[in-house]
């Protein structure tokens, strides 16, 4: 690109007539007309505002450098014609000279193959063989013998260049393309050449691979020669194409891989490539043609001439230059006029100009059509004007004196105007005095808007805006919005009646109400105590895009104390529930338990009392007297913990979430249940993990109720089955991070239709029944976090199921736990 750039040379494609010529002798004879039209089109425009006696000396002088330049464009197109013929022609015999060294040179190394596979050849033979070779061609570096696995094993290097060996022999050959024209020789058992590499010393190399192939035709080796692409191109050129021709041997991708010196291009003229085969793998032969001193003195004499026409054209422009000023200062004030003009026509706002005495002197078309009166209407005329409602002529007069004495408000004024046809629209009227270019003022420059549908919306979105403020205060909520203020406090933005009625008195550095006291900044619901109020609040803040841009915060806030108090009253109530339920519990189990209490107090009442009797008798022996005692302490003991275990399940006592080992639990209720268990014929079995289960966070009292109450139910459903199936499954499971339990009965199950009311308070399947044990029960398990729920069982029966979460002593360190389900609630003290 840059050579044509300098040389003025354009591609082959864009003349269809000229696909074969490097220079388009069209395009250049098409540029010079456009020219010469250019340059008759402005002496036609000086023509008509001067004489015709420029005609004369201007034909003249267009004829003389049109016959100048015909000659040399004809001269310049007839030299490069030659030049480009010769170029080829030399190109193609370079071709042929460099082809005809290295089909010998191949004719050699594929002789000295066949030698070496024939076995006529030995060490000393080959040497003296490729000696011969390199001496006779200069242009090889070494010439070389490689076995069938790539080893070098015969090399010779010239001793002509000054360059390290391409391979060393006894090592193997890895080089990328020496490998790929090994394989390719031995592929297709003819001469490969290889495709460009750099080689020691940064220099490109070719290599030819002629294949040995021994007396049973088999490969058993290359004979090969090493190329330096720069020695190629010099030893095989002749020198006197050499000092005409910048030579360069390139890829397929156009990039020189040998060139026969570093000259300059600013000199080249001409240039031809033709493919190089051999060796082939894309590469070309290119030859720059650079200028000879005969062409230097052409050029001289061309710029000669064209420097004589020069001096004439100038000469003739001198002449004009006046004129041509002139025509151009003209026509520049005509554009300037028009654009000027149509740029106030275009103007949406009305423009009208008062001279100083009241008198309109100028109206554009904006004006024109807002008011519906044409220039021949308005202008010339004087106050009252037909734009002016009948009814205001005293209030329009009032601010045309205001105008005309200067004492119009920079903000404008506000007026009404009537149209042609009698319709009223709203207007503003801004004033400026107009000042001539002699710096005196001439009139009064008015511009008119036409604000009827502005005014229009700004009244709808203040009535809009009015009727929003009226909703938000009638809302039953305290509404707020605010912004942080980048010191500590909030700045209130907005705040309805029921915000500032309930918050009024929080008032602090411009921060009001719920934002300041809350203490907290981040989006969400959560609940606030105001201590000294004794009221709760709920809070829904969420964070909004405010009219200015601002990201600000909107709280709705809730007073939510009745609401605090029903639940502290349904919690109380729900306690008093689970009591009551034990209690009944322990009622229907009373006879059970007297029985169960009965026997260890009969048993301590027979050990005392044979105790006494052989005391009495004077045959006491102690070894027999302590037996008796240490039975009868361990039934007391027993007795004692039955009572200790109904003591503790029936005693009332807030919910208290602990660590605590669910075997142990399990236990302890089963040991209640067994009493019943054991009248009905039921067996009660306890599936545990075979390991010592990880604690459990739990209330052991309240889950003891439950599995109680589980099992209870069980027994109750097994009623009418046979007594070789009557039997409750207790079973607990491990998991991620908690324990599964589960209570399996196999009586009759539940009713598809029941399964829906099952946990509905005073609903009951069973005719004495409450109706609130397992409403009691799911209560419990949600308030563990979780799920009581319901399986069907096989092949009869139901299977019920919850989990526990296992303790963690990094989060589980209070065993007060917040019930509600926002976030913890925050206590506001102080006003």
């Amino acid at each position: 690109m840059e050579t044509q750039e300098k040389t003025g040379e354009f591609p082959d494609s864009v003349c269809l007539f000229c696909t074969n010529m490097r220079n388009c002798i069209h395009l250049h004879l098409l540029l010079k007309v456009l020219v010469l039209l250019r340059f008759f089109s402005l002496m036609r425009q000086l023509f008509q505002r001067t004489t015709l006696l420029w005609a004369t000396p201007l034909v003249g002088m267009l004829f003389f450098i049109a016959a100048m330049g015909a000659f040399l464009f004809l001269m310049q197109k007839q030299d490069e014609q030659q030049t480009h013929e010769t170029v080829i022609r030399d190109v193609e015999l370079s071709r042929q000279t460099m082809r005809a060294r290295l089909q010998t040179t191949q004719d050699r190394i594929s002789q000295l193959a066949r030698e070496v596979g024939q076995e006529t050849v030995d060490d000393i033979g080959f040497t003296r063989r490729a000696r011969e070779i390199l001496s006779e061609t200069p242009e090889v570096l070494q010439v070389g013998m490689m076995d069938g696995e790539r080893y070098a094993r015969w090399t010779l290097s010239s001793t002509r260049q000054l360059v390290p060996d391409l391979h060393v022999a006894d090592e193997r050959i890895e080089d990328a393309e020496s490998y790929w024209a090994f394989v390719t020789a031995r592929d297709s058992l003819r001469p490969a050449y290889s495709r460009p590499y750099i080689g020691p010393n940064s220099e490109i190399f070719i290599e030819l691979h002629a294949p040995v192939l021994n007396g049973k035709n088999q490969f058993s080796g290359t004979v090969f020669a090493g190329f330096p692409m720069n020695a190629l191109l010099n030893e095989t050129l002749p020198l006197d194409f050499q000092s005409r021709y910048l030579f360069s041997i390139i890829d397929g991708g156009g990039n020189p891989v040998a060139t026969n010196g570093g000259r300059s291009l600013e000199r080249a003229v001409d240039a031809y490539e033709v493919p190089l085969d051999p060796p082939g793998q894309g590469l070309k032969l290119r030859a720059i043609a650079l200028k000879s001193q005969n062409q230097l003195m052409q050029n001289m004499l061309a710029w000669v001439v064209v420097g004589l026409s020069i001096v004439i054209v100038w000469s003739f422009l001198l002449l004009m230059r006046h004129a041509y000023a002139r025509a151009r200062a003209e026509a520049r004030l005509s554009a300037e006029a028009e654009f000027r003009r149509a740029m106030e026509d275009s103007v949406s706002t009305g423009l009208r100009v008062f001279d100083l005495q009241g008198r309109i002197t100028y109206m554009n078309p904006a004006f024109s059509k807002m008011t519906g009166f044409s220039e021949l209407d308005l202008v010339g005329t004087r106050a009252p004007f037909p734009y002016w409602p009948k009814d205001q002529i005293q209030e329009q007069q009032r601010n045309l004196d205001m105008l005309l004495s200067g004492m119009a408000p920079p903000n404008g004024i506000e007026l009404k105007m009537q149209r042609k046809n009698g319709e009223l629209f709203d207007a503003r009227m801004y004033v400026s005095p107009l000042i001539s270019s002699s710096g005196q003022q001439t009139g009064w420059m008015t511009s008119i808007t036409d604000i009827t549908e502005p005014k229009r919306t700004r009244e709808e979105l203040a009535s809009a805006h009015e009727r929003f403020t009226t909703v938000l205060e009638e809302l039953d909520a305290a509404i707020s919005v605010s912004a942080p203020t980048g010191k500590g406090v909030r700045d209130l933005l907005f705040a309805n009646r029921l915000h500032r009625k309930w918050f009024e008195h929080c008032l602090t550095d411009g921060a009001l109400g719920i934002s300041t006291l809350a203490q907290s900044t981040a989006p969400g619901v959560f609940e606030c105590y105001w201590k000294e109020q004794g009221r709760w609040f709920e809070v829904r803040r969420r964070t909004i895009t405010w009219v200015d841009g601002r990201w600000v915060s909107m709280d709705v806030t809730t007073d939510i104390t009745e609401r605090k108090k029903a639940s502290e009253m349904a919690k109380s109530q729900q306690e008093k529930l689970q009591f009551t339920s034990r209690l009944v519990t322990m009622g229907e189990m009373a006879s059970l338990l007297a029985h169960e209490l009965n026997q260890p107090l009969a048993a301590i009442s027979n050990y005392s009392m044979g105790s006494v009797a052989r005391i009495k008798s004077g045959r006491a022996e102690l070894a027999d007297i302590l037996p008796a005692l240490e039975k009868a302490t361990q039934q007391a003991q027993r007795a004692g913990n039955v009572i200790r275990r109904i003591r503790e399940f029936v005693k009332r006592k807030a919910p208290d979430r602990k660590a605590c080992q669910l075997e142990k639990i399990i236990e302890d209720a089963v040991s209640f249940a067994e009493i019943d268990a054991k009248t009905r014929g039921i067996e009660i079995q306890m599936e545990m993990p075979e390991t010592p289960s990880p604690a459990v966070y739990a209330d052991r009292i309240l889950i003891e109720q439950v599995i109680l109450n589980l099992i209870k139910n069980g027994m109750d459903a097994m009623v009418g089955t046979e007594a070789s199936q009557r039997r409750i499954v207790v079973t607990v499971t491990e998991q991620a991070k908690a324990l599964n339990l589960s209570v399996a009965d196999f009586g009759s199950g539940i009713p598809d239709e029941a399964l829906e009311k099952l946990f509905e308070p005073f609903f009951s399947t069973k005719p004495e029944g409450m109706g609130m044990g397992l409403n009691i029960c799911r209560s419990i398990v949600e308030y563990h976090e979780s799920t009581l729920d319901i399986l069907k069982n096989t092949p009869t029966g139901t299977i019920f199921k919850f989990s526990l979460p296992l303790y963690q002593p990094d989060i589980h360190t209070s065993p007060e736990e917040n019930l509600h389900e926002l976030p913890h609630p925050i206590t506001i003290s102080g006003t």
